[in-house]
């Protein structure tokens, strides 16, 4: 037990005087579960490491885990992890019933299986091996086990103020991880359809609801993007005219140009003009829709001052939502099309 417990310490890269410099033996029955298995750690280490070392690749033995990360802090779970994967290099091979995303978050998407209990009958599905889904959506293998409502949007002005919107829309007592909703973000216009098709991939290998997956797109998507047959086989809602800032009402962007830009003389009607110059039934240049025009008559006006406004008024992204955050103080503000897709997501 001396033995044992020396090697535990050293698995845990700690020192532990209480047993490792204890008198007398130590008894396994008398310790904590947390100690049980920081020894039993121990040994799947030494094993794990005499395993490596011999060289051995033909499979020969079958370990099964039942939620090993019990009694294991994160740092512990990921040691192990990895220690179960080195050791799967040899001639063991592993299966692991776990609920850790810590797990699931370093393994590889076709090694992972999801299953449940449907109606008394267990049920599993295998996910397919998708190497750039991290890279391309920058989603973790968790959030496709544990969310099963997903919403998806365009870019990162969408991702970051819709849970801002949300909360709003539910007096700021509730937000989307109490209704289990994952926004992910399909990396802007240009990306959208080859994500679309990646995320599309993914979910069906999890099973997922069509239901409970909603696509918010911008109103542009119609004229430059997917196909009127792609957007029928989606639940999915457009916003604005053309995009997500042509959809906020037009005192909200002049209680913004009054906060940010005192200094400058733009009219309500000058908005107003703006915003009617935009059409909602053809594809239009990015410098031709609502927000870049704004932007571009201010700096009009600002002559030599006009780096002000991409101070002030950032372009689009993470930037841009938290402007718009700062002034969206009343559900009031929230176009129709948003509240839409998040009722539809709350009432599955």
């Amino acid at each position: 037990t001396r033995v044992l417990s020396e090697q535990w310490c050293s698995a845990r890269g700690e020192h532990e005087p209480n047993k490792k410099n204890t008198d007398g033996d130590i008894h396994l029955e008398q310790q904590g579960e947390g100690v049980k298995r920081q020894i039993w750690f121990a040994l799947i280490k030494w094993k794990a490491l005499g395993t490596i070392q011999e060289g051995t690749k033909s499979k020969k033995f079958i370990w099964c885990f039942d939620e090993p990360e019990t009694h294991l802090y994160p740092k512990a779970q990921r040691e192990f992890f990895d220690l179960i994967k080195s050791v799967s290099s040899g001639n063991v091979q592993s299966i692991i019933s776990t609920h850790s995303t810590v797990f699931i978050d370093r393994a590889h998407f076709n090694t992972i299986c999801r299953v449940e209990l449907e109606n008394g009958y267990t049920k599993y599905y295998k996910c397919s091996s998708v190497p750039d889904i991290y890279n391309a959506l920058q989603v973790k293998n968790s959030d496709f086990l544990f969310y099963d409502k997903f919403l998806i949007v365009e870019g990162d002005t969408e991702e970051h103020i819709i849970p801002h919107l949300f909360s709003l829309l539910r007096g700021g007592e509730k937000t989307l991880l109490n209704y289990g909703i994952q926004i992910i973000n399909l990396g802007g216009k240009d990306k959208r359809s080859q994500n679309k098709t990646i995320l599309e991939n993914v979910l069906k290998d999890f099973n997922k609801a069509s239901d409970s997956v909603v696509y918010l797109f911008d109103n542009d998507v119609i004229f430059d993007g997917l196909t009127s047959k792609e957007l029928s086989d989606l639940t999915h809602f457009r916003v604005g005219k053309q995009d997500i800032e042509d959809s906020f009402p037009i005192e909200l962007w002049f209680n913004i140009l009054q906060g940010e830009l005192p200094e400058i003389e733009f009219s309500i009607d000058e908005i107003i003009a703006i915003h009617s110059s935009i059409p909602d039934d053809q594809k239009l240049n990015g410098n031709q829709k609502f927000y870049p025009k704004l932007r571009s008559e201010l700096k009009k006006k600002l002559g030599d001052e006009r780096h002000l406004i991409d101070e002030k008024l950032p372009d689009k992204g993470r930037k841009s939502a938290e402007l718009l955050k700062k002034y969206i103080t009343e559900a009031r503000f929230i176009d129709s099309q948003i509240v839409a897709a998040l009722e539809k997501l709350t009432s599955v």
